[in-house]
């Protein structure tokens, strides 16, 4: 495995984290971060976790939450619906760290999901 496809980098999440879940089985977690220091010409990197980790990064942030990504590379290939084929590089987070949340509290995040769980639990009963 060569090292470079492996890295770092630090940066605030500009997206809504989003959740799917392909063939009722594999969860998949996807956001956008604009590094540290990028060029307001710059494109937010997508990033994508899988399982645990992006589960993890579900409960824990929120679009605006600055946050150290290591990650790797991977590329994927396919066939399009007209047998043609079809790659791209995907960033796939391996691990993460706080540096620093948005601007909602960790104590309004518990109450925001709190309540989320409360709403899910009223609708399951109707």
């Amino acid at each position: 495995m060569s090292t470079t496809n492996f890295g770092t980098v630090t940066g605030t999440i500009v997206s809504d984290i989003k959740e799917r879940v392909i063939n009722n089985t594999l969860k998949i977690v996807e956001f956008r971060i604009k590094p540290i220091g990028a060029s307001d010409d710059d494109s937010p990197l997508p990033m994508v976790a899988y399982n645990g980790i992006g589960q993890n990064m579900l409960k824990r942030y929120n679009k605006g939450d600055t946050v150290t990504i290591t990650h790797r590379l991977r590329y994927s290939t396919w066939m399009n619906e007209d047998n043609e084929p079809r790659g791209r590089y995907e960033i796939i987070v391996t691990s993460f760290q706080t540096i620093r949340l948005g601007r909602i509290s960790a104590a309004q995040r518990q109450q925001q999901r709190e309540e989320q769980l409360q709403n899910a639990q009223a609708e399951a009963a109707v």
